[in-house]
C-alpha cells in the first residue's frame, strides 16, 4: 500500500493513541483494505480500526495476510517521513530451497533534495490471537454529538474521578465522576436538545466505566484531525461494553469498546 505524507502523518497520530493502550497489535490486510485490532492487557478495552482501500493513495493486496508487530516501533518509523515523501508498506516473501519466509518492510521515498530515502524492517511476533468480530446487539442508548464536545466533557470528568457512571433515561444521560476522599464530584447532563441525535429505551439503567480508557479514546479527535462539526457516536447498552465510534472519512472508522466495571461503586 502507498500513503501520501499527509496520510502517513495522520496514521502515525492515530497509532500513537492506540499504542497508549496496547503495543503488540494484529494488522489484517485483505483486498478490501486494512484492519487493525488490539486489546489492553487487562482485556477491558478493545480497539478496532478499519481503513478501506479507498483511504490509501494506492492499495494492492490480492489475498488476506496478517502482520503482528509493535505499534510503538511502527509509530517511530512513520515519524521519520519527511516533507513531500510517500510511504510504502510491503509484504515480502522469500523462498530458500523448500522454505518460504515472510517479512515486512516500510519504505519512505521521494521529496526534494534535502530528504533521504529510508528503509525499515518491521519486527514480527506470534500473538496467537484471532481478530474478533464483536456481536451485533440492539443498543439501549445511542448518542451522536460533536466529537469536540465529547472530548471536552471526558477531559473535565477525568479531573474529578477515575470512573464515569452513566445513568441513562429516555430524555437524558447523566454522567458522573467523583472522588470520595477528596470530596469532589461532577455530573454532566447530556439531554435531547444538547446533541445531534439521541435515542433511548424507556427503562432507566446505570453503568460505570474506567475513565482512563474513555479519555484515551477521546484523543482520537485531535489525532485524526477531526473538525468541530464532525461527530462521534456513543452506544451504551446495559451489561455490555460502551462503544465510541469515529468516522475518519472515505469509509474509514475507529471503534473503542470499553467494558463496564463489575463493581458500580464509582467513589475512590
Amino acid at each position: 500500500m502507498t500513503m501520501t505524507n499527509t496520510q502517513t502523518r495522520q496514521l502515525k497520530r492515530l497509532l500513537e493513541v492506540v499504542a497508549g493502550i496496547s503495543d503488540l497489535t494484529t494488522f489484517r490486510f485483505s483486498p478490501e483494505g486494512m484492519r487493525l485490532q488490539t486489546m489492553d492487557g487487562s482485556h477491558v478495552c478493545l480497539i478496532d480500526v478499519q481503513l478501506p482501500e479507498s483511504w490509501f493513495e494506492s492499495y494492492k493486496c490480492p489475498a488476506d495476510v496478517m502482520l503482528e508487530t509493535s505499534l510503538v516501533l511502527v509509530v517511530k518509523m512513520l515519524g521519520c517521513i519527511e516533507h513531500g515523501q510517500r510511504a510504502w508498506l510491503m509484504h515480502l516473501r522469500e523462498k530458500k530451497k523448500d522454505l518460504e519466509t515472510d517479512g515486512w518492510a516500510l519504505w519512505l521515498s521521494g521529496g526534494d533534495k534535502e530528504t533521504f530515502d529510508k528503509d525499515f524492517k518491521l519486527p514480527l511476533f506470534d500473538l496467537e490471537e484471532d481478530l474478533m468480530d464483536p456481536p451485533e446487539v440492539d443498543t439501549d442508548t445511542d448518542i451522536v454529538l460533536s466529537c469536540a464536545r465529547w472530548s471536552k466533557v471526558i477531559d473535565e470528568l477525568s479531573c474529578f474521578g477515575d470512573v464515569a457512571t452513566f445513568r441513562c433515561t429516555d430524555e437524558a444521560t447523566y454522567v458522573t465522576a467523583s472522588n470520595q476522599s477528596k470530596g469532589t464530584r461532577m455530573e454532566c447532563k447530556i439531554g435531547l436538545d444538547d446533541v445531534n441525535e439521541y435515542g433511548a429505551r424507556d427503562e432507566e439503567f446505570s453503568m460505570s466505566f474506567p475513565l482512563n480508557f474513555l479519555h484515551t479514546a477521546a484523543a482520537v479527535r485531535q489525532a485524526a484531525g477531526l473538525g468541530p462539526v464532525q461527530t462521534v457516536t456513543v452506544n451504551i447498552t446495559e451489561g455490555m461494553p460502551l462503544i465510541t465510534e469515529y468516522d475518519l472519512g472515505n469509509g474509514a472508522s475507529v471503534k473503542f469498546y470499553v467494558a463496564p466495571r463489575v463493581d458500580d461503586n464509582n467513589d475512590d
